[in-house]
């Protein structure tokens, strides 16, 4: 598999239905809570609002608590899925990505997150965590440029299995991530998230990254990847959530999900 378009695939594409669930007593009543996009079904989190345009599903309405998106919980485990979105243009404060959740000891768990975080108006880090139920002490970072291999790095997740939850930076862009992804093998969940913009005063085709870990100079990629290191196998995901903070909205274009 090319790990630009990598096998996990959530794909949604214009096309349209909506399908009503019960409505939030706080929500405009004329807004669905649940929209069946290209065959994948988005709830509201928070207090998202949900509508289809020509340029995809739209996810507007979002706050500044962070909580503020969509989930997708499928009937069947998910083996892989991918998200793909109009560039997310993150600004001062903002936030947006997905979490992978799955049933723990704890209860219902974020097992793996990715998120692009604002550090200015320009510039945002993204970020990449592991449930420290999982104890993953260590997780390989990989970069790609039209599904090459340009860099990668080992980063710790200090105090594994005891640590409040503290992501780790693998780099710092400007542009605007357009997906997110997760797939499990053997018994691993790995996350990633990519830019398929083209930033010609910095000659790079992908997202010009400074701050990368095991790097004095910055790396030009389009897909970035953390993979977990642990003994332990990872339980089902059963399901995603892409969420934002302090963003006007965000597109979804075209999605997939896969069962084991």
């Amino acid at each position: 598999m090319t790990f630009h378009h990598v096998s996990v695939a959530l794909i949604l594409i214009a096309g349209t239905g909506f399908v009503l669930a019960s409505c939030d007593t706080n929500a405009d009543s004329s807004r669905p809570t649940e929209v069946t996009f290209e065959g994948v079904t988005y709830a509201v989190i928070g207090q998202a609002e949900l509508d289809v345009s020509d340029d995809g599903l739209e996810v507007g309405n979002i706050g500044s608590s962070g909580n503020d998106g969509v989930r997708v919980t499928p009937d069947m485990p998910i083996e892989v899925a991918d998200i793909r979105t109009m560039p997310v243009h993150i600004p001062d404060n903002g936030r947006w990505g997905m979490q992978v959740f799955g049933e723990t000891s704890s209860g219902r768990t974020a097992l793996a997150t990715v998120f692009n975080e604002a550090v200015s108006a320009k510039e945002h880090d993204i970020l990449f965590d592991f449930a420290p139920e999982m104890n993953v002490s260590l997780m390989i970072i990989e970069y790609y440029l039209g599904g090459l291999l340009q860099h990668s790095a080992e980063v710790p997740l200090d105090g594994a299995g005891n640590r409040s939850s503290r992501a780790a930076v693998a780099g710092r862009g400007s542009g605007g991530p357009t997906s997110v992804h997760v797939i499990c093998i053997n018994g691993e969940l790995i996350v990633a998230t990519d830019y398929d913009g083209d930033a010609p005063f910095t000659g790079c085709a992908g997202e010009l990254l400074t701050n990368v870990p095991g790097s004095k100079e910055p790396v030009c990629a389009d897909f970035i990847r953390a993979r977990p290191i642990t003994e332990m196998a990872f339980p089902e995901a059963t399901s995603v959530e892409i969420t934002a903070r302090t963003l006007p909205q965000f597109t979804i274009t075209d999605g997939s999900i896969e069962h084991p």
